[in-house]
């Protein structure tokens, strides 16, 4: 059993998933914070209150929660404009939205993307996951290790409410060259699936998961005489950004078939709206049921992730 959830944690985390952005490409200087709500004053005498959601060299984006309808503004018209008193801002805080609210460690939220962006996140500096968004709500994910790719999938996610949303990921996993090489090789590895609720704002949020992971049986021989082993798990996830470079994230994996799980803590820091490093460390848990105390075999096994947006 302790083979088959090594297996299980070696499938479930080195297959991961990614994201790029493709945006303006010009280099300028944000003059506004994502998530914030600002009262604008154009040089035509208009005034406009919402959240800006986003910023290019030219012009912003906002946002009016109430009906979710949005405005862009060219800057070059702006006469004015302050922030929102905090009392009137309730949605996000003063620390504007988390570029990086995305993902925790290994898991992820539910938040919508960003059209046409992309954007990339390494774990151990060796599985490097990527995503591209097609909209807000439906996005392409593909994993690697040591750049050969190892799985291809997507990723759909859904708004409710301000503070609450939806999303589904499904992907498949295996050895794209397996039937092109002399070599004796599965080429299905496996599959994944699983449905998550986010609760929160990016910069305070906890995402719930559940699904199931199927391993080809061909990989574990002797196990059962299925084509697959179908293992289902649960994962809770918690985020909360407390500075303005600085957030701290904690995941807890439970796999009940095989009466293990994983627990994760990481400190992120949040260099700027384009990268960020993720300095944590993760706790094997042999048999949950029957005692949670560390021993050799649940040391600490150090994390170190890095997080990459394209504009």
């Amino acid at each position: 059993m302790r083979v088959l959830f090594a297996f299980i944690v070696v499938l479930c985390f080195g297959t991961p998933l990614f994201s790029q952005q493709a945006a303006d490409t010009a280099t300028f200087t944000p003059m506004f914070k994502r998530g914030v709500k600002y009262q604008i004053k154009t040089n035509i005498g208009t005034v406009h209150s919402g959240f800006v959601v986003n910023e290019t060299k030219e012009f912003i984006t906002l946002e009016y929660r109430s009906t979710q309808d949005r405005l862009e503004i060219r800057k070059s018209e702006i006469l004015s404009f302050k922030v929102m008193s905090q009392k009137e801002n309730k949605v996000e805080d003063a620390l504007g939205e988390n570029p990086h609210a995305d993902s925790y460690i290994l898991s992820s939220t539910a938040f919508p993307f960003e059209a046409g962006s992309s954007r990339s996140n390494t774990h151990w500096l060796l599985i490097q996951n990527i995503d591209y968004a097609f909209n807000e709500n439906w996005a392409i994910t593909m994993n690697s290790f040591l750049f050969y790719p190892t799985s291809v999938g997507f990723k759909a996610h859904f708004k409710i409410d301000a503070m609450n949303y939806i999303g589904a990921n499904g992907f498949v996993m295996g050895d794209i060259l397996a039937k092109t090489s002399s070599r004796s090789a599965v080429a299905l590895w496996g599959f994944n699936g699983f449905g998550k609720y986010t609760h929160g704002t990016t910069n305070n949020n906890f995402t719930i998961m559940g699904g199931v992971l199927g391993i080809n049986s061909e990989l574990l021989p002797g196990l059962t005489s299925n084509p697959f082993i179908n293992l289902g798990f649960a994962n809770v996830s918690y985020c909360n950004r407390f500075a303005k470079h600085v957030s701290v994230n904690a995941e807890a994996w439970f796999f009940p078939q095989s009466q293990g799980g994983i627990g994760g803590l990481s400190i992120k820091w949040l260099r700027d709206e384009h990268l960020a490093w993720n300095f944590g460390c993760y706790m094997l848990i042999e048999n949950y049921t029957t005692s949670l105390a560390p021993s050799l075999n649940t040391m600490p096994i150090p994390y170190l992730g890095y997080y990459r947006k394209f504009d």
